[in-house]
């Protein structure tokens, strides 16, 4: 930038901060009061800030950031902690087929957590892994990576409701990335959720 163009761009600076600290009336009035030297045209009030030259909005938050907690109608909840970070379901559905209960909860970013339990007819404690075929849970990261206790993770859930309407309990899981190396660690879940009609 060459010294005629700074000059210029430090006085609109000024100009601007001139017009932010008075109110433009003041601003127009002190102008019109400053005699002008013989043969100068006449003062001109400061330029008015325009869409062009006014500050930015602020910038919202992190759109990444999603709160830790989410409310779902009917006092559902669906939340855990996903490798330390807190998690919630933005949408979750629960459906039952002959015994056979699933929860898909979809969160931020297009993450969600899919748990598959089995056959479950009364509350009581289930495994998942190898040791337990059948009843699994699936991560899918923002990325769109898969990590599943089946095959290779392990985890348990805990059903302490179970009833015509609703499936509530705890769940604490080890999945393994599907055709990778890593692994996700989730865990304090906590589900309560009505089944779908």
């Amino acid at each position: 930038m060459n010294r005629l163009a700074w000059i210029i761009l430090s006085l609109l600076a000024a100009c601007g901060q001139r017009a932010a600290d008075h109110p433009a009336d003041t601003v127009r009035q002190e102008a019109k009061n400053i005699p002008s030297p013989a043969g100068a045209p006449a003062a001109q009030p400061p330029p008015q800030p325009t869409a062009d030259t006014a500050a930015p909005p602020p910038v919202s938050s992190d759109s990444t950031t999603t709160p830790a907690t989410v409310s779902l109608p009917n006092n559902q909840a669906f939340t855990a902690t996903v490798d330390g970070v807190e998690w919630s379901g933005i949408q979750v559905i629960a459906s039952r087929v002959d015994s056979a209960i699933a929860i898909t909860a979809v969160g931020p970013n297009g993450t969600s957590l899919i748990i598959n339990f089995g056959k479950q007819k009364a509350p009581g404690t289930l495994s998942f892994g190898a040791a337990n075929p059948g009843p699994f849970a699936t991560w899918i990261s923002a990325q769109g990576v898969s990590f599943s206790t089946e095959p290779g993770g392990t985890g348990n859930a805990r059903i302490t409701r179970l009833d015509s309407k609703r499936v509530a309990g705890t769940f604490s899981v080890t999945a393994a990335e599907q055709g990778g190396n890593g692994k996700v660690q989730i865990r304090e879940g906590n589900f309560d959720v009505m089944f779908g009609k």
